[in-house]
């Protein structure tokens, strides 16, 4: 009787358990709507919902992002449960999706642009803005002390004063040691940046010989000018701008960052009447004599370094000039014309970043140069780089409408078009996600859907049921070898899963009957809805031997019938 009763209470559960999930086939049942099958698990992070904003608004959504302002919505969003999610809303961020001094698109530069085709798969605004700031790539590994906020004033303030006369000589023999090449970076050195990730030196690429493109060189000089320009608002002065100190990415565009070091990056002296020891290094540079070589004119040379890898041996024993005049049939017309307008500003002094960044080689499209192709001014020969020289501040000194023009342009704008030129495109983005899963990444993430990768071990899965606890949804443990004590043990700390996929080895009928039997009690998994259609199957043949058993017990405990004799008459 009692192992009766026993196959009756394991059919009644296993009943309620069918009737309480969805199972969801594995393949297309028809081929014109492969969208009705598989519960789509993928990894997803908070954030990645795609129903967000206020639905019931309708169009007139579109009158708040018209009419108040993003902060006066995050505080409507955080004092309105109704409206809390509108501040996820991708009207609300995708304007913010740029970064701050180069204007670059964040979905290319970390890879994670709209797929047309797939839209259900798009990474939402707000959490391409959180990736970009959790990476941190505009960062460097040591932050010296001088801002890139363009914003700062040019005074005082911003250069710390010394308190004692040994650091007064400090400041005074770094910068001498700067025209020395003391700034340059050396072995202890990391070449990465804050994400951890490492760097190649550009004089380490270079020594591949690789032939670079024109692009390439533009996207190079864009975006070391700007990171000069960034120096010289914040009053900060970089000594050694040379292949040693820049690194490399290797990428379609490939990233270029200067490395900063103490020995390298400081605030720039002011001659003035300061007593904060700064004008004395100063002083001291200027009673020596010491050639002081500006940053855009390292930028420019480096640049030329770059050009000639490939093309031309002599590029570190030789001037700006001396190659354009050597082998003219290596430059284009308007890269000489760029590289001729750069040298005049050094020979004149009057050099600087911003200057450069509004020159056309760098504000217009590939196809807008393409279709003028201006001819050389020089309509004679020059004959040496001192008549190359004189002829080119001539030239420039005769046109001062067009250089003041360009001087006085304070206008930051670029084309759409020569950003996605020149942008730097990285897959940092998806590194990042695909390196989320890692087990010691669990604890600073938080998911509403994940796929264990198939090295996903017990403490894998220990670790993430005790930091998603909150927020997982949707799991996805097919490939995951975990013992089913484990499995279940940990399933239990998920009380917001709805959708699971289990591991195979869970459907042998010793651990589907744990697994069932985990399923009755109401406080395990309570919003689970969604399971596998295999499973279902498993069910089915658990069932079956249930029934086999019960009708096994049920004639074993059969009474012998009234008409039967114990032999024949």
């Amino acid at each position: 009787m009692l192992q009766q009763r026993q196959c009756r209470d394991k059919l009644r559960v296993l009943k309620q358990v069918r009737e309480r999930i969805e199972f969801y086939p594995l393949r297309p049942i028809d081929g014109d709507s492969p969208t009705s099958y598989s519960m789509k698990i993928s990894t997803n992070m908070i954030f990645s919902s795609q129903n967000v904003g206020i639905d019931a608004l309708g169009g007139l959504k579109m009158l708040l992002f018209a009419f108040f302002s993003p902060h006066e919505l995050l505080h409507v969003s955080s004092v309105c449960r109704a409206w809390r999610s509108l501040a996820r809303d991708d009207l609300f961020w995708e304007p913010l999706l740029f970064t701050t001094v180069e204007k670059y698109p964040l979905r290319p530069l970390l890879g994670l642009e709209r797929d047309s085709t797939h839209s259900h798969k798009d990474v939402p605004a707000i959490l391409v803005y959180m990736v970009y700031q959790k990476l941190k790539i505009a960062q460097t590994a040591y932050k010296p002390e001088c801002s890139d906020d363009g914003s700062v004033t040019h005074t005082t303030t911003t250069t710390p004063a010394p308190t004692r006369y040994n650091g007064r000589f400090l400041q005074l023999f770094q910068t001498f040691n700067q025209q020395h090449g003391a700034g340059a970076a050396d072995d202890e050195d990391v070449y990465s940046v804050a994400d951890g990730r490492d760097r190649m030196t550009l004089n380490g690429w270079l020594s591949t010989k690789r032939r670079v493109s024109e692009r390439t060189l533009r996207s190079y000089l864009r975006q070391m000018l700007l990171a000069v320009d960034a120096l010289e608002k914040s009053n900060c002065e970089h000594a050694d701008i040379s292949p040693v100190n820049i690194v490399y990415c290797r990428r379609r565009t490939p990233v270029f960052q200067l490395f900063l070091s103490r020995r390298n990056c400081q605030h720039a002296p002011e001659v003035g009447g300061n007593d904060n020891g700064v004008p004395i290094a100063a002083a001291f540079r200027h009673r020596l004599a010491l050639p002081q070589i500006s940053m855009v004119s390292s930028v420019i040379h480096t640049a030329m370094t770059v050009w000639a890898c490939g093309r031309f041996v002599d590029a570190n024993t030789s001037t700006d000039l001396a190659l354009l005049l050597r082998y003219p049939e290596s430059f284009s017309s308007h890269l000489r014309s760029f590289l001729e307008y750069a040298t005049y500003l050094i020979i004149t002094h009057s050099a600087n970043a911003s200057k450069l960044l509004r020159h056309e080689y760098l504000r217009c499209s590939e196809a807008d140069l393409d279709c003028n192709l201006p001819p050389h001014w020089s309509t004679t020969p020059i004959r040496d780089v001192n008549e190359y020289k004189s002829k080119l501040v001539a030239y420039y000194g005769s046109l001062p409408s067009r250089v003041d023009g360009l001087l006085d342009d304070n206008s930051n704008s670029i084309s759409p078009q020569v950003i996605d030129e020149l942008m730097p495109r990285t897959n940092l983005g998806l590194q990042y996600f695909s390196s989320a899963l890692e087990e010691n990444k669990l604890r600073s993430e938080r998911f509403v859907s994940v796929v264990a990768p198939s090295t996903a071990s017990s403490s894998w899965v220990r670790t993430l049921a005790s930091t998603q606890s909150c927020t997982l949804q949707r799991l996805d443990l097919s490939r995951a070898r975990v013992p089913t004590s484990v499995l279940l043990r940990e399933l239990a700390t998920l009380p917001r899963l709805t959708h699971l996929r289990l591991p195979r080895q869970i459907l042998r009928d010793e651990n589907l009957e744990h697994l069932v039997a985990a399923l009755a009690y109401a406080k395990f998994l309570p919003q689970l809805r969604g399971l596998d259609e295999n499973v279902r199957y498993a069910m089915d043949r658990l069932e079956k031997s249930y029934l086999m058993q019960l009708d096994m017990v049920t004639f074993l405990l059969q009474k012998p019938s009234a008409n039967t004799t114990p032999g024949g008459v």
